[in-house]
């Protein structure tokens, strides 16, 4: 039986360089995928960085810009 390595990030700021900033030098694994899918459903955050995905992003990307996601919150 193998072991496996898991990597939790909670800083905000790495999350945001590992989501956003860095996004294509990090793909994320096929089994973060299983995990999360039980809980967040078929998100693009735990999908692999594939043509599809980049797709999503797009559409979603425009509605998360930290100043309209700020208005929101106020």
């Amino acid at each position: 039986m193998g072991h496996a390595v898991a990597l939790f990030i909670n800083t905000p700021e790495l999350v945001e360089e590992f989501m956003v900033t860095k996004n294509k030098f990090y793909d994320k694994h096929p089994m973060s995928s299983l995990v999360f899918k039980k809980v967040m459903g078929d998100s693009i955050l735990w999908t692999k960085s594939d043509m599809k995905w980049a797709q999503k992003r797009k559409v979603v990307s425009t509605s998360l810009y930290k100043d309209r996601l700020r208005d929101m919150l106020e």
